[in-house]
């Protein structure tokens, strides 16, 4: 969408938005207000969707979910309207990723979905390539791996055609081809990742990428039975004082790696590595995962008196858990049908376009 045609001043609201993103919330936040007010006063529907779109980032940050799928959902209304097809398939891309994170795995699907369509209709090819990411991380959740395969190679075609990816990116597509592939025991194509993975990183590897490859190195050598490569990889790792964003970034890989040290019998660094997350880390996501964990501990050494200790308040934190679904599910249904109302309302713009161009002919 061209920005020229709105006054300097605006341009450069606009511009703080973006730089905002992701660094400063409370600018962000600020600035969407002062964006959102100059767009209702001049009934200028395009300001509105960019306004609501970023605002919905700004409050995701802030961890207001429910307002955060309002505002995103409430952005797809003017940009639909304005046919400005890759903010609007940026927002379905947002939208799956806050449904996914809420663990509502059918809205996130449908939301990645549609924001796939409109990439490709629309040659969108950085926004095809992140969606597709997305879709192949739920496949991979729901154990369907050959279907996560599909995805990530059709990310890695996008690039092989030239897209230029951002470095994290191909990282991510590399890593969980390399799962994917460990866990179906084709372990060439395992280790081909994997070495790509090495060699894309480099020598300057952030924390959080040296966690994602010390756990696909203990995962596939320990699939290949090479005890001493596996467990030089279980060591790097546990030297590592994790931070609390790492752990963020990669709580999944390191659920998985602690579960694996338990089923190794590797107690203490299992023990280490949970208490780390435990300290750095909040959230009753977070705490259920490190629960069911210890509860598999304590199984496995026969605390019994533990166990039954953690047992309960696993169900506490169920219980709250479900209680915070439920209520994300009330909101989501409503969001659901608002997405059917727009699809409808395009489809209809499509055929009154169709119909118009058809007369003209």
């Amino acid at each position: 969408m061209d920005r020229t045609r709105y006054p300097v001043y605006v341009q450069e609201w606009m511009d703080t938005i973006e730089k905002s993103l992701g660094v400063d919330s409370e600018r962000l936040m600020e600035y969407c207000d002062k964006l959102m007010e100059y767009a209702q006063k001049n009934r200028l529907d395009y300001l509105k969707g960019f306004a609501l779109f970023f605002r919905g980032y700004g409050l995701y940050s802030m961890a207001r979910l429910e307002e955060s799928m309002s505002a995103l959902s409430s952005a797809l209304n003017y940009l639909v309207n304005e046919e400005d097809w890759y903010m609007t398939a940026r927002t379905y891309n947002a939208m799956g990723n806050l449904a996914d994170f809420q663990g509502d795995l059918s809205l996130a699907t449908d939301c990645y979905c549609k924001g796939l369509v409109i990439s490709r209709e629309h040659e969108l090819g950085l926004l095809s390539y992140s969606i597709s990411s997305n879709i192949s991380n739920i496949h991979i959740a729901l154990g369907q791996l050959e279907h996560a395969v599909d995805m990530l190679r059709y990310c890695e075609q996008l690039t092989d055609e030239g897209l230029v990816a951002p470095i994290t990116s191909r990282i991510v597509i590399c890593a969980n081809l390399g799962t994917c592939y460990t866990r179906l025991k084709r372990f060439n194509e395992a280790k081909h990742y994997l070495d790509l993975l090495i060699s894309i990183c480099g020598d300057d590897r952030s924390e959080t990428t040296r966690v994602i490859i010390c756990v696909l190195r203990a995962e596939l050598y320990h699939a290949l039975g090479d005890a001493q490569e596996r467990d030089a990889a279980i060591a790097e790792l546990n030297s590592m004082k994790l931070q609390s964003t790492t752990i963020y970034d990669a709580l999944n890989e390191l659920c998985r790696h602690a579960l694996m040290l338990l089923e190794l019998g590797k107690l203490d660094e299992f023990l280490a590595l949970i208490s780390q997350i435990e300290a750095r880390v909040e959230g009753v996501g977070v705490e259920k995962q490190v629960i069911d964990l210890r509860l598999k501990y304590y199984k496995q050494i026969g605390d019994v008196e533990n166990s039954e200790k953690t047992a309960l308040r696993y169900y506490e934190v169920v219980e709250l858990s479900e209680g915070m679904r439920n209520k994300i599910v009330s909101h989501n249904i409503t969001t659901r049908m608002h997405l059917d109302e727009l699809s409808a309302k395009r489809k209809e713009i499509e055929r009154t376009n169709l119909l118009l161009k058809q007369k003209s002919e």
